[in-house]
């Protein structure tokens, strides 16, 4: 009884902060709406990257959700549908390999598949939408997740109606996971990324919750430290798998592609570094390396790709401030034998770009933003290069140099070292991008096993 009143008493104040966070946002929502209108009135531009589109409206049920309708859904009496949740642009990108892999195998047990997509972030939605090839167009469909109200979830729950409900990596919604359990709707965490500062963050709401993990249905722990955390949490041990990292098992890249997109930038015969996902000062610290090894190196060129779209001007009026002959990737489609940096001002580029280069800079790691995830460059088997900061993807980041693909610098000095050792040993530039390849080699098969048990529970599933 007392455990019911402590429950009832932490949803009762969790859910009048969230009606509070959800009048501050659906505030800043239309002010955004305004302001995009007013812009298009008076011909102008937004000057930075709204972070508010019309469909955030579905965060408070004000706008329609564009889903399947059974006009649209897979001609057949048995279509399941899965629900995914990722959190914004790493969670989607680490999710399409499953959902493709999902669809392969539910055509030998004789099983249609449609998938439902949500997101918190409008980047996140756009990189499924760019994401979505022949295959997968007709099968997916994206929607905003609501704000975490006992109604707004139910709402979507109804009109979606998912088989199961998966949700990538971290994202724990008390009311989310608690509407799916009453509609029976199994819920299943993949990847699952539980830190030591996130489980004393749960533990502090304790009954909150100690409820949400005991209606998880099934929880692939990433690595040793998620799987001790869920335990602390108190999970069945039943419903507990210590399985890997589902962003090592993407599989090679296609290198023949790579080649062909480096010949038609007319990189061929030049020696690239990029810079992916840089955020400011890791473009100055490129920068300062390439002067110097410059007159050593007369072939050498930059590829800088700045993470947030907003900055892509400000990066551009920087290296121009430099005396460095830069080019516009939305400009141009090619480079000139004069060129000193290609800018890759153009969103979902980068995982291609990656495969152009021979040595891979990944950025978010010499500031303090956690690093940004090196599995795409390891798949082209490029060597790869980060600063100290890699607490977004440790586990990765770690296994990567241990296994000699990567290394980390702890201070600007490395950083220019490492480099200046790659460019005079290709021999050793090369090794060590193999190395990093075959990381993602040695962890391959992650996605063919959880596959194979949510195709399982999809079929226990019917009537």
């Amino acid at each position: 009884m007392i455990y019911k009143i402590k429950r009832t008493f932490s949803l009762f104040i969790y859910n009048l902060l969230l009606v509070i966070f959800t009048c501050v946002d659906l505030v800043k929502w239309v002010f955004a709406l305004f302001r995009q209108v007013l812009f298009f009135a008076l011909g102008k531009s937004l000057t930075g990257a709204e972070k508010r589109d019309w469909a955030w409206g579905q965060k408070y049920g004000l706008v329609a959700r564009e889903l399947f309708s059974p006009t649209t859904q897979i001609n057949s009496v048995d279509v399941k549908t899965v629900m995914f949740h990722c959190a914004s642009v790493g969670e989607v990108v680490a999710v399409i390999p499953l959902i493709k892999n999902l669809i392969r195998s539910s055509l030998h047990c004789d099983m249609n598949l449609q998938f439902v997509i949500t997101t918190n972030t409008k980047t996140g939605k756009e990189q499924l939408l760019r994401l979505l090839d022949d295959s997968l167009i007709d099968k997916v469909k994206h929607c905003y997740l609501p704000i975490d109200l006992p109604w707004l979830m139910s709402s979507l729950l109804k009109q979606v109606n998912p088989d199961i409900m998966l949700i990538m990596e971290v994202e724990l919604w008390p009311n989310l996971i608690n509407q799916c359990h009453k509609k029976q709707i199994p819920v299943c965490i993949v990847n699952a990324r539980l830190t030591d500062k996130t489980r004393k963050g749960y533990q502090t709401v304790g009954v909150l919750a100690e409820a949400m993990i005991k209606q998880l249905q099934r929880v692939y722990a990433r690595n040793q430290t998620d799987f001790d955390n869920y335990i602390a949490m108190g999970i069945d041990n039943n419903k507990l798998t210590l399985l890997g990292n589902i962003k090592f098992d993407i599989g090679q890249a296609d290198l023949v592609a790579a080649e062909q997109l480096r010949a038609s930038l007319n990189l061929t015969h030049r020696q690239v570094i990029i810079a992916g996902s840089s955020h400011e000062g890791e473009e100055s610290l490129l920068v300062d390396a390439y002067k110097q090894f410059k007159t050593q190196n007369p072939h050498l060129i930059l590829i800088i790709c700045p993470r947030h779209p907003q900055r892509f001007e400000t990066v551009f009026d920087y290296l121009n401030s430099q005396q460095l002959n830069v080019v516009k990737m939305s400009e141009s489609t090619t480079s000139n034998a004069d060129t000193d940096v290609l800018l890759g001002d153009q969103m979902g580029q980068l995982s291609k770009l990656y495969g152009v280069c021979d040595i891979a800079f990944v950025c978010g790691s010499f500031v303090k933003r956690g690093g940004h995830n090196p599995i795409e460059a390891a798949a082209y088997a490029k060597p790869i290069i980060m600063g100290p900061h890699v607490y977004n993807n440790p586990e990765i980041c770690h296994t990567l140099q241990s296994d000699g693909g990567l290394f980390i610098a702890n201070s600007n000095f490395e950083f220019i070292s490492q480099i200046n050792t790659w460019l005079s040993a290709p021999e050793s530039m090369q090794d060590a991008g193999n190395k990093a390849l075959s990381t993602l080699t040695a962890n391959a098969g992650i996605i063919e096993i959880i596959s194979s048990e949510l195709l399982q529970m999809l079929d226990k599933s019917t009537p």
